[in-house]
């Protein structure tokens, strides 16, 4: 009877070694996949109408990793009114656009000798503006934070109504406008 026993223990222990090895693979896995999207650059090609797009790998981490090795994305979530454990996903995207022409005649005068100024500058940390004779360089950058989130209702135990996923979109450039956001869920 013993012996009946010990072969029923053994064969749940194997299974649930069998298990957590599967559990411990897949961790693994995840966390590989981290390193190898932190380590990999972005990737810029052409689309086929001829326009610059880019490309990079994605990371998967818990909540938990979140708050501790990027605090400062989970305050930008929490800001934007997303509790994090209703969190799907985090993109951050930083851009910068680059105008440079030029132009027939600008005439920029110093406001102190009302005497023509040759170089004009102005910086900050959304935008470069320099402007030498008729020459002119105009540097924007934007840096743009998109939260997907879906919340259920509870009551006890029981979840009542399940919302469909959400987007909370957040430019920290305060002088840019958000004109249009959409998201498009692929259902295989």
């Amino acid at each position: 009877m013993t012996r009946i026993y010990l072969t029923i223990l053994s064969f749940f222990a194997l299974i649930i070694s069998v298990l957590f090895n599967f559990h411990q693979c897949g961790e693994s896995d995840r966390l590989r996949g981290n390193i190898s999207a932190l380590k990999g650059d972005i990737e810029y090609y052409m689309t086929a109408d001829s326009v610059l797009a880019a490309r990079t790998k994605r990371q998967s981490v818990t909540i938990s990793e979140l708050k501790a090795d990027n605090s400062q994305l989970a305050d930008e979530v929490k800001s934007l009114g997303v509790k994090l454990k209703h969190l799907q996903s985090v993109q951050k995207i930083e851009q910068k656009t680059e105008y440079k022409f030029l132009v027939d005649t600008i005439i920029i005068t110093d406001s102190a000798t009302n005497e023509p100024v040759e170089k004009y500058e102005y910086h900050d940390e959304w935008i470069d503006f320099q402007m030498l004779g008729n020459a002119v360089n105009i540097e924007t950058r934007d840096s743009l934070t998109i939260v997907r989130y879906q919340r259920k209702r509870k009551f006890l135990f029981f979840t009542f109504k399940r919302y469909t996923g959400q987007l909370a979109v957040r430019n920290a450039n305060p002088n840019a406008k958000i004109v249009g956001v959409s998201e498009i869920d692929i259902i295989d």
